[in-house]
């Protein structure tokens, strides 16, 4: 046996390995891909339960700390509105059972004022109350009172000392000076309890400290939701501070030792969570350097442990960390049963495979053998040789196939001799039908030849620039038409190619030249060529004329392209001018000139750019603005309020409105004082344009060469020149823009002046006013002595007049604390009907008397509505009053409101069948202390206060005011209200009470 069989492989061995093979990879690799698989569903599951126990965690920790601020708040709000009186502690009993009552989560609610005062109202776990209260009363000792379910105090239980002063919420509070939590320390209690408390120092208008606010929670209730919570197997978790001491726990171990000091999560007798505490330690080296949700993972006695930190902050100085630990081996005991099985299934495939590998192979490896041992004796000569059916399918097919085939080679072999007979016949035939082809197409050169000639004639005469080229050689063939255009006609430019007569140029044309060979069609570009010292623009067509040569035409486009290249340039300029514009509209004037110099400048390559301004007297001029190139210096404080009698003649030039061009600045006589100046400040060339605006000149823009010297284009000099219009005009608009804001300034400072002018009037005669009603009281209750008829009427008109004054007054200072800003809106759900009757019942007794009828149409749909009600209710008194007012006896006024619900609408609209309102008294109808009419005032008194209060009550609320009328018949004032339902309304009352809360915090800090 050779080399060459030893090495050869039988095929039966080949099927049984490749099989053996596929299969064990395939059963491998799935049975990988499954533990893969099964351990990263594992993880996920891991981490989605420590990111959903941190959560828990974080809300529960959130429902903790959101209380007490909101409680210190309101309890500071109350304070602020009168609701509670510092100096009556007795008075909180009822106030903070209420408030226990609304946040049972709370454990303290208490107050300690700066004089030793003291009141608490304390939920134990069992849920009763007990109120404690210090003050004189109590000899400077707390007595403690059960309180019944009802707040009811019950007999006094215990009396104790107690100083708030020396406890820590006390003194971190002031300390701050402001909202703050404090550090967890030990509640006076027993068994000894962990608490934190938040504090609120409270201070007067001014600025007095009058104590500090406080709630408190304990941590007792947070251990127990940690211990209850259910993590996994064997998972644990805990809550502490950046400074490593511990908050809370599920081991529900006290966070306290024995000698009532804090724990720390590095001595904590949990294995797992000290384990867990000491990794974060030595991952992070300090507590306080974990700003971010982390999941992380560690070996503890060689088994993974899952963990994930979460920070948790709040804006009043809370910062812990909560942290929950998971061992992975909770969860890996299913892959490692499911690992076990997939090898044992692995296994029995194996061999089951090898099995049924070895009996097929050999099935199949039968037929094919015989077939091989019938192909060698085909090529030994038998061509007849014959092979047995096989019982495979496809093995079948192909031992048919193969005895066809031996058939079909020896039919083959017959017909191979038949045919090289036949083939010397036709070699002789074909050669003589090329002998003819030959003289056709010499025929045919002949014809071309002429057909050449025509061609050329009618290039000559056309227009264009014609050349043929061989695409094959690269050399023009035809010399082109017009050759003036491009060379000197006795130069020879046949045979020459593409590279020499083009130069630089011909890579170019000859990709276009390939292309429209590759493409036979059509190819159209533009190109430029230099002729002399002109640069020439061509539109070139190149036409495939044959597979190898092709057509050029060329067109001179350069008047085109002049044109083109002008109208690109004006495009560019009105661009420019457009930025320009929009900067002067968009920026302040600084920036915008400052952008227009950098743009005028660069626009048309000049060094430096400047602007020139006139002092008033037309005797001084200084450089306000200056633009450079970057490697130049700026001038500007060179010249500064420079006397205009240094520059005699280019500020005659100036105002006398010339635009002055100076392309070299020797150009000018030895003579002239700008010269010697000009060339001191290095300048080769300048130009500069005036600025006018209104037929005044204001000064100059201009532009420097320093460098080399320039000759500015007309269209330079012009786009200047429109420039120095832009900025002209910009100046003065914002000169005028100036005084408007200073007259803007003036007109603010004026009405405040006029509204605290106001309310100091109010209040100074509010006092004496209200002495003057109390005495006029008490004279017609005649207390004094009894009093005649007539002294009984006099007294009864001093009562009118003061009411009147008062109410006056009272208006003047809504008036003035609208216009200030300082009247804010009361929102609460009210009741419509009842705020109608009630408003109808303020002007009842003067309808009775004019015999005028009363009404109000409610709709039933429309109950509540959240408003102002105070305010709106003196909306309605005012306009039902003038209703009433100018509705002659025996007339009728009455209240409508409709609601549209679709448009959040809701409109109360007061109707009386009066005298009306004359068109043209419209416009004044709504402005404060104007009355429409002389004759009116006389007859119907009246301040002019009471509409315009009643607009501005209304567009406080968000709404409109507007009366139809005709005079004789009546009027309709119509108030338009947005109509927020009660559960918006208590909705947008919180966004209002945090607001104000923030608005508080802020004012105190």
């Amino acid at each position: 046996m050779t080399n060459d069989q030893s090495r050869k492989v039988p095929l039966h061995l080949i099927l049984v390995v490749s099989c053996v093979l596929q299969i064990l990879g395939s059963v491998g690799l799935t049975g990988w891909l499954a533990w893969k698989n099964g351990q990263q569903a594992v993880n996920d599951l891991a981490e989605q339960l420590l990111s959903k126990t941190s959560q828990q965690i974080q809300d529960k920790l959130e429902i903790y700390t959101e209380v007490p601020p909101l409680v210190t708040q309101l309890n500071a709000t109350s304070l602020e509105l009168g609701q509670l009186d510092l100096n009556n502690s007795q008075s909180w009993q009822s106030y903070l059972f209420k408030q226990s009552q609304l946040f049972t989560g709370v454990t303290y609610i208490y107050f300690g004022s700066a004089g030793g005062e003291y009141v608490e109202l304390r939920r134990f776990n069992n849920g009763k109350l007990e109120y404690s209260i210090k003050n004189t009363n109590t000899n400077q000792l707390v007595d403690i009172y059960p309180l019944d379910p009802q707040g009811n105090l019950s007999p006094r239980s215990k009396t104790q000392k107690y100083n708030p002063h020396n406890r820590p919420w006390y003194q971190d509070a002031i300390k701050a000076g402001k909202p703050i939590w404090t550090s967890i320390y030990e509640f006076i209690d027993a068994p000894p309890t962990l608490g934190i408390s938040f504090t609120r120092p409270y201070y007067d208008q001014a600025g007095t400290l009058q104590g500090v606010l406080g709630t408190d929670f304990t941590l007792l209730e947070f251990n127990q939701f940690l211990s209850n919570l259910k993590i996994g197997k064997s998972g644990k978790t805990f809550v502490i501070e950046r400074t490593g001491e511990l908050v809370a726990s599920s081991a529900n171990t006290s966070p306290i030792t024995q000698d009532n000091q804090r724990i720390e999560a590095l001595k904590l007798d949990d294995t797992l969570m000290q384990a867990t505490a000491l990794n974060l330690t030595e991952r992070f080296e300090d507590f306080s350097r974990i700003d971010q949700t982390q999941q992380l993972h560690f070996k503890l006695e060689g088994k993974r442990q899952l963990v994930q930190v979460t920070p948790f902050k709040d804006e009043w100085g809370l910062d812990w960390l909560i942290v929950v630990v998971v061992p992975e081996s909770d969860f890996m005991e299913q892959i490692y049963a499911s690992t076990r099985t997939t090898i044992l299934l692995c296994l029995g495939a194996l061999g089951m495979a090898i099995a049924l590998g070895v009996s097929t192979a050999r099935w199949i490896s039968l037929p094919i053998r015989r077939l091989s041992q019938a192909s060698k004796a085909i090529a030994d000569g038998d061509l007849n040789r014959k092979v047995p059916v096989a019982n495979i399918e496809e093995l079948g097919i192909l031992v048919q196939s193969f005895n066809q085939m031996s058939t079909q080679l020896w039919r083959s072999h017959q017909q191979l001799e038949n045919y090289s007979q036949s083939l010397e016949e036709q070699v002789s035939i074909r050669t003589q039908e090329l002998q003819q082809e030959i003289e056709e197409r010499q025929l045919l050169e002949q014809k071309l030849h002429t057909s050449e000639a025509q061609i050329r004639a009618f290039f000559e005469a056309m227009t264009d620039i014609v050349l043929l080229v061989d695409a094959e050689s690269q050399t023009i063939k035809a010399a082109p038409t017009h050759p003036e255009r491009l060379y000197s006609p006795d130069a020879d430019i046949l045979n020459q190619t593409i590279d020499q007569f083009l130069g630089e140029q011909g890579e170019i044309f000859q990709s276009q030249i390939q292309q429209a060979l590759d493409t036979q069609q059509i190819v159209n570009f533009e190109y430029s060529l230099t002729i002399g010292t002109e640069q020439v623009w061509f539109a070139a067509s190149i036409a495939p004329a044959s597979d190898n040569s092709v057509a050029w035409v060329a067109r001179d486009l350069s008047k085109r392209k002049q044109a083109e290249e002008s109208l690109k340039r004006r495009a560019i300029i009105d661009s420019l001018l457009s930025e320009i514009s929009r900067a002067f509209i968009d920026q302040n004037i600084d920036a915008a000139i400052n952008l227009t110099l950098q743009v005028i400048g660069e626009f048309t390559h000049s060094d430096c750019s400047y602007l020139i301004a006139y002092s008033e007297d037309q005797q001084y001029m200084t450089i306000t603005h200056e633009w450079c190139a970057a490697d130049l210096a700026a001038s500007t404080h060179h010249q500064q309020r420079v006397a205009i009698k240094a520059y005699p003649w280019l500020d005659e030039q100036l105002k006398s409105g010339k635009i002055v061009h100076i392309p070299q600045i020797t150009d000018l006589p030895p003579a002239t004082a700008e010269r010697a100046k000009l060339q001191y400040q290095s300048l080769q060339s300048m130009v500069n344009v005036p600025t006018i605006h209104s037929g005044k000149i204001l000064g100059a823009i201009g532009l420097n060469a320093v460098r080399s010297p320039k000759t500015w284009s007309p269209e330079e000099i012009n786009l200047l020149k429109l420039v120095g219009e832009i900025i002209a005009i910009g100046l003065a608009r914002h000169q005028a823009e100036v005084a408007q804001q200073q007259a803007t300034a003036a007109a603010m400072a004026a009405n405040q002046a006029k509204s605290k002018f106001l309310a100091n009037m109010n209040h100074e005669l509010r006092t004496p006013l209200t002495a003057i009603l109390g005495l006029t009281e008490v004279l017609q209750d005649e207390v004094y002595g009894s009093l005649s008829s007539k002294q009984h009427q006099k007294l009864t008109t001093i009562e009118r007049s003061g009411q009147h004054l008062l109410e006056l007054i009272n208006e003047m200072l809504d008036l003035a604390k609208i216009e200030s800003g300082k009247m804010e809106l009361q929102l609460a759900p009210t009741d419509i009907q009842g705020l109608c009757d009630a408003s109808l019942a303020f002007v009842r007794q003067q309808a009775y008397q004019q015999q005028i009828q009363l009404s109000a149409t409610v709709p039933p749909q429309i109950s509540k509505a959240v408003i102002d009600e105070r305010r709106l209710r003196q909306v309605l008194i005012n306009l039902l009053s003038n209703a009433v007012k100018f509705t002659p006896e025996g007339g009728a006024v009455w209240v409508e409101v409709h609601g549209e619900p679709e448009k959040d609408l809701l409109q109360f609209s007061v109707v009386d069948t009066g005298i009306g309102i004359a068109s043209e008294q419209l416009d004044k109808l709504f402005e404060p202390f104007v009355q429409l009419d002389n004759s009116l005032s006389r007859r119907y008194p009246g301040t002019g206060l009471g509409l315009a209060l009643v607009r501005q009550v209304v567009e406080l609320h968000g709404g409109s005011v507007r009366v139809e009328t005709e005079v004789g018949r009546g009027s309709r004032f119509i108030v338009s209200l947005p109509w927020k339902r009660e559960r918006q309304g208590i909705q947008e009352e919180k966004w209002e009470q945090t607001r104000q809360r923030e608005h508080s915090v802020c004012s105190s800090s």
